[in-house]
């Protein structure tokens, strides 16, 4: 019986790894897309010293959403671990 709890708990935080990772993702990266376009369009935002920061921290959470949400994503979710396969994927963890 305690096994049966244990697998359907397995297979629960497994689906939520993957729905809730692609969720969380997604979300993510739309933001930062629309934060870039607007910081770097509107011409109040170019003025501020502030929106380059903005920018910039917006490009790193992409960066840091496709490098370590994504892996996690695929090996915990799928089972493929693309930092076995591929060199920049098993060395951009270690920067972020």
């Amino acid at each position: 019986m305690a096994s049966i709890a244990v697998e359907s708990f397995k297979l629960a935080t497994n689906e939520c790894n993957i729905y809730g990772g692609f969720f969380v993702f997604s979300i993510g990266i739309i933001g930062s897309i629309l934060n870039i376009i607007i910081f770097s369009s509107l011409k109040t935002f170019r003025e501020a010293s502030t929106a380059f920061y903005m920018t910039v921290a917006s490009a790193v959470n992409i960066f840091q959403l496709v490098f370590g949400l994504l892996t996690r994503i695929l090996i915990n979710g799928y089972n493929i671990d693309p930092t076995k396969t591929l060199s920049s994927m098993c060395k951009a963890p270690q920067f972020i």
